[in-house]
């Protein structure tokens, strides 16, 4: 589906970044925590930690190929945080693409 999407001239995909899905993962661990307990007590909010992810995400999309009109990220497992992408990401467009599951066990056994 990447191939497809990055035909047309004003979209880039590109290849799957591998570090997106590690780092939100780490989201998850921080925010909505008792580690958020924590970081506020050092003085770190929520939305520093927001715009935090939110200027590293678009470093690595921005900064990993040519520019373009419009971004896609096809990186595995985004969807666990996509609750997360939704916040930080208010007037983004989200695409669920739908495989054969064979065809996923096949992808990441790769």
């Amino acid at each position: 589906m990447r191939v497809l999407l990055d035909v047309h001239p004003k979209v880039r995909c590109g290849p799957e970044t591998r570090i997106l899905p590690r780092i939100l993962h780490l989201s998850t661990q921080i925010v909505g925590k008792p580690e958020m307990l924590r970081l506020a007590d050092a003085g770190i909010t929520r939305d520093t930690i927001d715009a935090a992810f939110l200027q590293f995400i678009r470093a690595i999309i921005f900064r990993s190929g040519t520019p373009a009109e419009r971004y896609c990220v096809k990186d595995p497992f985004l969807d666990t945080v996509m609750n997360f992408l939704f916040e930080i990401f208010p007037n983004s467009k989200f695409i669920l693409m739908i495989r054969d599951g064979r065809a996923v066990a096949h992808s990441i056994v790769r």
